[in-house]
């Protein structure tokens, strides 16, 4: 009888332990997908920053290329501008070279008369 309790004591901690291990199992089953699930979380938000950055990158290359258009077009203009103002410069000193004209003729002709 003492034996048979003793192997009835023993089977019982030997079931307890082998409940504890499986109970350790799926614990360990738990935490491992939980590793997962975290792990691809974490791949999909840096997937999503990468993204983010590629498309801030895009932007800036926009503007930058949008940027480069409108200072080209406005040193055009100002190319432009300073074409004009040495034909107008050029015109008013043609102009102011006929008056010079005019006037040493008409003083010229007062001295002549």
């Amino acid at each position: 009888d003492l034996a048979r309790g003793e192997a009835e004591a023993a089977a019982g901690a030997a079931e307890a332990q082998e409940g504890e291990l499986c109970e350790l199992r799926r614990r360990l089953a738990d935490s491992e997908e939980r590793a997962a699930e975290a792990q691809q979380q974490a791949a999909e938000a840096e997937e999503r920053a990468l993204g983010a950055a590629r498309e801030r990158d895009r932007s800036a290359a926009q503007r930058i290329a949008r940027l480069e258009e409108e200072l080209a077009a406005a040193d055009i203009k100002v190319q432009e501008a300073a074409a004009a103002a040495a034909i107008e410069e050029g015109e008013a000193l043609r102009m102011k070279a006929e008056v010079e004209e005019l006037r040493e003729a008409l003083s010229a002709s007062r001295a002549g008369t």
